[in-house]
């Protein structure tokens, strides 16, 4: 499948053409030598073309997971992508994780390729996030994405990405759903600076059900989605301009803020909106309700 026709669904595009690309924000893979195809590199670099990203080789002849951990402490890893199974997890293990947790790293594992219960680590360990494999031809989690209260949602897999030779191979299994999402978390990381407890409330309110409604075993809270609406963080005012800026891009106010009997008043509607709220106006009660 085509990257950019995922990124077009995924409404990445239009986090894309608002200038946020994932600038200054880290990410590591956790996985095999660096320019290994199975990585996916070049993936996150779609999602999230101006994030730094670091491929960190703990397959054969490189470091183990504990080194790794510390690597992506020392670094000051944002995003940590992995598609890779443990069947033991140690102490160590686990204290690192949180660690990472604790500094705002969001962690994302594959559920696995068993087509049973969610069985192994990193994907168990409460610091971490576990995406599934979505089957976009029947609108639900592939037979063989392994499954649980752990798994958190569903990505595209089965993406084109390029291997050494240059030639155009797709990631498959759960291995290729990482790679997007973990580009669309530095998206959030470069706009919010998303936390990993902001994340799971992002997870809830902006993933597609796939079949049940809400959170389940089969599918997590369902296909994750950038919002179609790209919202703000950063909103800039100045008293008796009609000009604001909404994450440095410059934009035109029906009214400028004023000072008022000693209170600085704000276009309600314009500041809602900016962040990602619906703003609601009933003429018979003269109430604005504001919602998020």
């Amino acid at each position: 499948m085509d990257v950019k026709v995922v990124l077009e669904k995924l409404n990445i595009t239009k986090w894309h053409k608002q200038g946020i690309t994932g600038k200054g924000t880290k990410v590591a893979i956790m996985g095999f030598e660096a320019g290994a195809h199975h990585n996916g590199a070049w993936l996150i670099k779609q999602a999230a073309p101006d994030a730094e990203v670091r491929e960190i080789n703990i397959m054969k002849g490189g470091i183990s997971f504990e080194q790794a951990f510390k690597e992506c402490i020392v670094w000051g890893a944002d995003v940590i992508c992995c598609s890779l199974r443990k069947s033991t997890w140690s102490a160590e293990q686990e204290m690192l994780s949180k660690t990472l947790y604790d500094q705002g790293c969001i962690m994302i594992d594959s559920s696995d390729n068993e087509g049973d219960p969610i069985d192994a680590w990193p994907a168990l360990s409460p610091y971490w996030f576990v995406v599934g494999a979505y089957n976009s031809k029947w609108n639900e989690a592939e037979g063989y994405s392994s499954y649980g209260p752990k798994l958190d949602f569903l990505g595209y897999t089965s993406l084109d990405c390029p291997n050494k030779y240059g030639n155009m191979i797709p990631i498959t299994h759960t291995s290729g759903a990482t790679q997007v999402p973990s580009g669309m978390t530095a998206l959030l990381k470069e706009s919010h600076n998303i936390t990993p407890e902001g994340f799971k409330q992002f997870i809830a309110e902006n993933s597609v059900d796939i079949g049940t409604q809400g959170k389940d075993d089969k599918s997590g809270w369902g296909l994750l989605m950038m919002p179609d609406e790209v919202y703000a963080n950063k909103i800039e005012l100045t008293i008796g301009k009609p000009m604001a800026t909404v994450n440095s891009k410059a934009v035109t106010l029906d009214a400028p803020p004023i000072i008022m009997n000693d209170r600085t008043m704000v276009p309600i509607r314009f500041v809602a909106e900016a962040l990602g709220c619906k703003v609601g106006w009933d003429e018979i009660t003269q109430t604005v309700t504001i919602e998020k």
